[in-house]
Order: C-alpha cells, then structure tokens, then sequence
C-alpha cells in the first residue's frame, strides 16, 4: 500500500510535469526577435518612468508635520535612553562602592571580634584572680581568727566585745 502511494506520488509530481511541457508547442524565434526589437521604443519602453500624483498642500505639511513629529519623539526617545544609561552606570558604581565598604565593614567586624575575644578572655582572668584574691582573704581571715574550740562559735554584733578584743582574747 505505501509503495503504491510512493508511486503515484513520484508520478504526479516529477512525471506529468514533464509530460505537460512536452506537450506543449515550440517556441518560434520570430516572437522573441520582435520582443527583443520593440524593446526601448514608446510602446515598450526600458524604463517606465511613474509621476507621483499631485497631493495638496495641507496633506503635504500635515505628513512633514507627522515626520518632524517622529524624528522628535526619536531624539527625545534617544535623549532618555542615554539618561537611563548614565543613571545606571552611575548606580553600577554605587553598587561596586557599597560592595567595596562592606568589605571593609566585615573586615573591621572580624577585627572587633578577635578583639572582644581577647577582651572576655582578660575579664574572665581578672574575675578568677579576685576570685583566687577572695578565697586567699577568707583562708588568711579563718586562719588568723579561728575561734577557740573551748569559746564562742563567732561573736555576736551587738557584743559589747569588738572586734579587736576578740582577736586578742583569741591569742
């Protein structure tokens, strides 16, 4: 079946073509001689020359009008089209600017950083040293004035006795 459609299609479109201009009748060269002669005369000329129709005068102004019209829309459409492309270059450095600083920002971030961390670090060394300080008083205060296991536990504030008695009464 599709060979047959193969067929019947070569045939219609490479075979009656051929066929069809065989058929029909030949050329005489009388025909193109007298084409070929008539050719730049008035009655066949090389180069038709066509006349524009004349047009009044309002239509001509009123399309000049419409072109000048255009051609200042162009410009001004031109104009704005640079504009934007400054604007944006200019916007294109900012950006890059802005780009540079927070650069800079996270750079004097990562500073601050390893600077705070030093600083914690210090604190936390001097808070250990007034601790160490503390602890060292208390031990030196329990030392010295520890109270006799026969006396007092402690010495009450409203004692008559201060202070200093006490520590000496202790020795």
């Amino acid at each position: 079946m599709l060979k047959t459609l193969a067929v019947w299609a070569f045939a219609a479109f490479f075979v009656a073509p051929a066929l069809a201009e065989s058929k029909q009748p030949p050329r005489h060269n009388d025909q193109q001689q007298t084409r070929a002669e008539l050719r730049g005369s008035e009655t066949a000329p090389v180069f038709v020359k066509v006349i524009p129709p004349t047009r009044p005068k309002a239509d001509l102004d009123r399309e000049k009008a419409k072109e000048n019209a255009v051609v200042s829309d162009s410009n001004r459409l031109t104009d704005f089209t640079g504009e934007l492309a400054k604007y944006t270059e200019m916007l294109a450095y900012g950006t890059f600017a802005l780009a540079l600083l927070t650069a800079g920002l996270l750079t004097l971030g990562a500073f601050q950083i390893k600077d705070n961390r030093r600083s914690i670090t210090a604190a936390e060394n001097a808070a250990n040293a007034a601790a160490a300080q503390v602890k060292l008083g208390r031990d030196e205060f329990n030392a010295t004035f520890r109270p006799p296991p026969d006396g007092p536990a402690c010495v009450p504030w409203h004692s008559p006795i201060s202070f200093h008695e006490y520590a000496r009464h202790r020795r």
